[in-house]
């Protein structure tokens, strides 16, 4: 709490709620975004090329499933 409570009057402000979900939100995000990113990136070589995206377009997770059972 003491993180979030900036003005530390011992209680959390719409501001301070604001502002701590907001960081919060911001690192779920960027997770989020890094998860996509190495869904394309087939290789695992830190960048996407049209092949594999033209592969993730063709075959998404729930036709994985499928083939590997």
């Amino acid at each position: 709490m003491d993180n979030i409570d900036v003005n530390g009057n011992s209680r959390i402000d719409y501001e301070e709620f604001l502002a701590a979900t907001l960081a919060y939100n911001k690192l779920n995000r960027e997770d989020n975004m890094m998860e996509a990113f190495k869904f394309f990136d087939v290789a695992g070589s830190g960048f996407i090329t049209k092949q594999e995206i033209l592969v993730r377009a063709r075959v998404g997770p729930a036709q994985e499933l499928v083939s590997a059972s």
